[in-house]
């Protein structure tokens, strides 16, 4: 990267890596802010840069990423399955509950 980081952002797994990095440093600049334990979980994404070295490895990784595609129509026509039971329902048996019990 010190020498040329033209070349060095032509590479998938560095920009992935900076990526890591750069979360990595923001979260150290906002250690007093909570809530941010999400950042910590993305340093965990860096045990995808073993796919690199590890051929079955990476293999795993393309196989999952090609079986995305369907899992999202899949989960689309889930939530519209849950979001129509869910309107019947409340249609049904929402004049049960006249008052609202918030607190």
């Amino acid at each position: 990267f010190a020498m040329d980081p033209y070349y060095y952002f032509q590479e998938g797994w560095n920009i992935f890596d900076g990526f890591i990095v750069s979360l990595s440093l923001m979260e150290l600049g906002l250690q007093d802010v909570e809530g941010l334990s999400v950042l910590r979980s993305f340093r965990l994404l860096r045990v995808f840069k073993l796919a690199k070295s590890w051929p079955t490895l990476n293999m795993l990784i393309k196989i999952i990423g090609n079986s995305v595609g369907a899992l999202g129509n899949l989960t689309l026509v889930l939530a519209i399955i849950v979001f129509i039971f869910a309107v019947v329902g409340m249609q049904l048996f929402g004049k049960s509950y006249k008052e609202c019990v918030c607190k």
